[in-house]
């Protein structure tokens, strides 16, 4: 059913209204006050059965009537439209088809709706209930009842809109309660939330014919909240009557689910398994007569008729080709290969139904291979063998191994007698011991003269190494349950001293509770071992503390650049143990980004080939702090084998001297760069000041008797001006000898930095007046500072001063503050003048910078007193700092302490 369109003026006027209107999941009307339907929506259409356009235009009284029968006329409208009118009543409403529903329905006043002065807006809120159109009595018909209440199965009886109106007993017993709670309600409400909608839909579908689908599963939830599977059968019975057919399928679905669970991990077993699995289909069944009458001699014919049709990648893998190239295969082509061996195999599998085999196949690359595997046949019920299923391993390294293995303990032996090592064999329970004569040879013995017995190896063994070995025989055999054992010892030779000896050995059986029965093991003569050994001890002390003396730091590289050893010195140094350095390289000792390494790594290469190289480098402490140093590399030997030779001294004192002497050169540097500038501002900017000043007081002179007032009135501003300057300029000039001379007196004290403005401001009025600049004070009276007042004055003025002077006429400066922000508060100074160039930007501050420029009136410039500025609000511990606005002219900022967090 599609959405009507709309009459204009009377539905509403709002698209998404109209669309929510319309999809409203409850029947709804909108009338006029005088009972004329205006809107109705889908809902409504499908409840009528007809067209939304077929109800829009018509009277509510077509439609609805009182539970009474009277229907709905102009007066019952009217009292709706006065708010007279119960807002919720049992209504019936009246399909054009004559069926009839009992409904509730809300009635609401709608005022200045759609254009009009009122209406009514009506919605069922409960389910429908069937009246007239079927009633109990009416089913009653004995051809139904003689199959309802006797089924099996779960039936029901519903009408068009799903209201239940007869159940048996097994539907009781399927939504767990009597059919008295049941009957009368809808079938819905049986229906799970989540599927409601899905299932709502489906039943209308086949109710209006739309749909072909004649089955239905879902899900229900019964009364006592068990939920259940179920298959429906519905059948019209009546034209407004359906009968349902229910399955419970709960049982049968839980089994499928079992089943598909039981298939997918076959299936990963199946795809996991490192054994190659496969499964043939006969082309058609070998009946049991077929089997009985089998010559094995014939396997290749018959293993023909058998067709691979599933296998794992495994199996794949031993071909070495691919799944899809198996599939499809008889088996014969895999069959081939010595064919007495497979006679044998097959007459086995044809007479038991199953064979165990070990034979020599072939790859699909023609390389021989040897597979063991089994095979078995499946047969179907009458005994035919219908597949046919094997698991094969690839043995080919196993069996490699165990030749291997077999070539190994020959070599063994051999060795044994080779390397004279002396064999034991041990039975715990008996202390039995077979030993051969290596054994004892080694210690000077015949075999004959020591006695088969563990207790004769314990009285051989030196009285310092007896309670050891005693102890750790009964930790790792019994106590640890450990296999192995390994230890040094002493045992008396016949002549009567001690010879070193390494013992190992391993557990090869044990009883059911795991104690050991049986142990083997070997004796290997370390006596020279040992006495080298301490000749090598004896060297290596002599050989520390040879190295230890030395008070630089000493390390030992080897051929490729590995620490070996290093010195005491080279651990003071770094503050690493010695361990921790042996084993690393260079890289560990640098400081990361301070040294090229592989100029490093060249002068190694050098020094190994005998060329003596000396470089600086920065080293990394354990602590993290780097410091520099020298360092030596030289060619070496190292217990006879090529090594370099690395000594190492911290020059972190002189490279701090010459750091501090390089510091004081550029101290030197600037201060000489600060003098030359002063001379040159006292030479240029005192001179133009001066020489104007002579050359008025010259006309003063010579030409006073001619002048009148007015022109000497003019030359005594201009005197006055050239003296101001000089004045400022002496004022900065003495300002910064001060400073630079370390002599000034700072006395920072609260400021009140609205005061300070005011004054400085009052000393900039007669300059800005003369060039009609403004000048506004806008910090706030409750701003206060930790400053020097006289310091504070100086910057102020200097930066108030550069705003005039750079400001055109007609514009202004204004001084302002904020804050503090982090315990600062940011004074600016912004004029709406002709801006900073940005390529003289960076050198505002600067006393050797070049950003010296004139005024907007050609006002001269000494370059002094932003740097002065800079250097007083660093003395506060603040920064300074000048932008251009965005729009016009440019702001100086700068931060001094404030009140609250200084004091």
């Amino acid at each position: 059913m599609t959405e009507p369109e709309r009459k204009s003026g009377e539905v509403i006027p709002d698209e998404r209204a109209e669309l929510i209107l319309w999809e409203f999941p409850q029947p709804m009307f909108i009338s006029s006050k005088t009972g004329r339907i205006l809107y109705s929506n889908l809902a409504a259409a499908e409840i009528l059965g007809i067209e939304s356009d077929d109800i829009v235009g018509r009277h509510v009284s077509e439609f609805f009537s009182k539970e009474n029968g009277e229907r709905i006329d102009e007066e019952d409208v009217a009292l709706v439209a006065a708010g007279q009118f119960q807002l919720v009543e049992k209504l019936i409403l009246n399909r054009p088809d004559g069926r009839k529903f009992i409904i509730r329905c809300r009635k609401k006043r709608l005022v200045n709706y759609a254009g009009h002065d009122i209406a009514i807006l009506g919605t069922i809120v409960e389910s429908l209930e069937l009246t007239k159109s079927v009633n109990h009595e009416e089913i009653q018909f004995p051809q139904f009842l003689n199959v309802f209440e006797g089924a099996p199965e779960a039936m029901a009886v519903i009408n068009d809109n799903g209201v239940i109106m007869k159940v048996n007993a097994a539907t009781e017993k399927l939504l767990g309660a009597p059919r008295e709670v049941i009957v009368g309600r809808r079938i819905f409400d049986f229906v799970p939330a989540d599927i409601l909608e899905e299932v709502r839909q489906r039943f209308y579908d086949y109710v209006q014919g739309t749909s072909g689908e004649r089955n239905f599963r879902f899900d229900i939830t019964g009364v006592d909240a068990s939920v259940r599977k179920i298959f429906i059968t519905p059948v019209r019975v009546r034209p407004d009557v359906i009968a349902c057919f229910v399955q419970d399928i709960t049982h049968e679905y839980q089994l499928q689910e079992h089943i598909s669970r039981t298939v997918n991990l076959l299936e990963n077993f199946f795809a996991l398994a490192d054994d190659g699995f496969f499964i043939a289909e006969a082309d058609e069944p070998l009946t049991p007569e077929q089997v009985q009458a089998f010559d094995p001699r014939d396997f290749l014919a018959v293993a023909e008729k058998f067709i691979i049709v599933k296998c794992n990648k495994s199996l794949a893998e031993q071909y070495q080709t691919s799944i899809g190239e198996i599939l499809g295969l008889p088996l014969g082509s895999f069959l081939k290969h010595r064919p007495q061996a497979m006679v044998d195999v097959v007459r086995g599998l044809y007479q038991t139904g199953k064979a165990h085999y070990q034979l020599q196949l072939n790859r699909f690359t023609g390389e021989p291979f040897i597979a063991e595997g089994s095979v078995v046949f499946v047969k179907d019920s009458q005994g035919n063998i219908v597949q046919c299923i094997g698991v094969q391993r690839d043995m080919t390294q196993t069996i490699i191994m165990q030749q291997e293995l077999a070539e190994t303990e020959e070599r063994l032996r051999l060795a044994h007698e080779v390397a004279r090592l002396g064999t034991w064999d041990m039975d715990l329970s008996s202390q039995r011991i077979i030993r051969n004569s290596t054994w004892s040879e080694m210690l000077g013995y015949q075999a004959h003269e020591i006695e088969l017995s563990h207790q004769a190896f314990l009285d051989l063994l030196h009285s310092e190494d007896r309670p050891r070995v005693e102890t750790e025989l009964k930790r790792v055999l019994i106590e640890s349950k450990a296999d192995a054992f390994e230890a040094e010892f002493r045992l008396r030779t016949r002549q009567g001293r001690y010879k070193w000896i390494r013992s190992k050995a391993r557990v090869i059986a044990r009883d059911g509770e795991g104690k050991p029965m049986r142990v083997i093991g070997v004796h290997l003569d370390v006596d020279d071992y040992h006495r080298t050994l301490e000749m090598l001890k004896i060297s290596e002390i002599t050989y520390r503390n040879i190295i230890d003396s030395v008070s630089d730091a000493l390390y030992i590289q080897d051929e490729e650049g590995v620490f070996v050893d290093v010195n005491r010195a080279a651990e003071q140094m770094y503050g690493y143990k010695k361990k921790e350095i042996i084993g690393k390289t260079p890289e560990f000792l640098s400081a990361e980004g301070k040294n090229d390494m592989h100029a490093v790594a060249l002068a190694f290469e050098k020094a190994l080939n005998g060329e003596v190289q000396r470089f600086e480098f920065w080293g990394r402490k354990a602590d993290g702090s780097i410091f520099p140093k020298e360092v030596v590399l030289g060619p070496g030997t190292y217990f006879g084998l090529p090594c370099v030779i690395a000594v190492a001294r911290d020059i972190s004192v002189q490279v701090a001297k010459e750091e501090e002497l390089k510091r004081l050169v550029d101290n030197l540097r600037e201060a000489n760069a600060e003098k030359d500038k002063f001379f040159s501002l006292i030479a240029h900017d005192l001179k133009s000041p001066l020489s104007a000043m002579l050359g008025i007081t010259e006309l003063l002179a010579e030409e006073s008797d001619r002048l009148t007032l007015g022109e000497i009135k003019r030359i005594s501003r201009s005197l006055q001006t050239s003296a101001s300057n000089v004045y400022g300029l002496l004022e900065n000039l003495l300002e910064w000898s001060r400073i630079r001379r370390r002599v000034f007196d700072y006395e920072p004290q609260r400021v009140v930095l609205r005061n300070i403005v005011s004054r400085v401001l009052d000393t900039q009025a007669v300059a800005a007046s003369r060039k009609m600049v403004g000048l506004l004070n806008a910090v706030n009276e409750s701003i206060e500072v930790y400053a020097d007042e006289r310091m504070l004055e100086t910057i102020l003025r200097n930066l108030i001063s550069n705003a005039i002077k750079f400001t055109q006429r007609g514009g202004f400066v204004k001084v302002s503050a904020h804050g503090p922000v982090d315990g600062q508060i940011v004074v600016e100074v912004k004029d709406t003048g002709i801006g900073i160039p940005e390529i003289i930007m960076d050198q505002l501050f600067l006393v050797t910078g070049n950003a010296q420029r004139r005024g907007t009136d050609g006002e001269p410039s000494t370059g002094l007193g932003l740097p002065l500025c800079k250097e007083l609000v660093e003395i506060h511990g603040g920064k300074i700092w000048a932008e251009n606005n965005t729009s016009k002219g440019s702001r100086f900022c700068f931060t001094l302490p404030d009140i609250i967090h200084r004091l």
